[in-house]
């Protein structure tokens, strides 16, 4: 996959992102904890003088590479959103993740790691993976390879946040929920 065609991609429990921009790869950890990713990625990496590294093995084949670390800044995350190729969401725990949201809601193309909370989020806006770096790859190739089908997943997220996550309706669900309860 070109550095051209990747965006965001958020890998793992992590939240690692690896982020494509002007031929450049980025990453940046969602928490304050550096994964075993990064961390492996830190071992390799080169120090730059302006407090970034280069990675060589990818640099030699995706040119520079900066580990950016924890990233707080919500236009600089929305920014990486909005010119992402791909959001790879790997989060296992239950719920409803924000992360998927905004994904959603910045119209990103969503590959998610397969469970039924994901599953539950994404409805049929996204593509779903088992945990298998050969699926996943294949699944990436797949959606590079296919355009029209990037176009319409992007097209998908904001609409089914329009339809199913605003605060009216999630505030109408727990007030019925709610008056449900109170009848026992």
């Amino acid at each position: 996959m070109s550095p051209a065609h990747v965006g965001l991609l958020a890998l793992a429990a992590g939240a690692v992102a690896v982020v494509a921009r002007n031929d450049a790869w980025l990453s940046h950890e969602a928490n304050d904890e550096p994964s075993s990713f990064n961390q492996t990625l830190a071992r390799a990496a080169q120090p730059l003088g302006n407090g970034g590294v280069v990675l060589p093995a990818l640099a030699a084949f995706y040119g520079a590479s900066i580990l950016t670390g924890h990233i707080d800044d919500q236009e600089v995350i929305r920014e990486l959103h909005c010119n992402c190729f791909v959001y790879v969401h790997g989060h296992s725990v239950g719920g409803t993740n924000p992360s998927l949201l905004k994904a959603m809601g910045y119209g990103n193309c969503v590959l998610a790691l397969d469970t039924v909370f994901n599953r539950e989020v994404l409805a049929d806006g996204g593509v779903f993976f088992p945990r298998d770096e050969a699926v996943l790859a294949g699944e990436m190739q797949a959606l590079e390879a296919n355009p029209a089908r990037v176009a319409e997943l992007r097209q998908m997220g904001p609409e089914r946040i329009r339809n199913n996550y605003t605060w009216e309706k999630i505030a109408g669900q727990y007030d019925t929920l709610f008056q449900e309860v109170a009848k026992r």
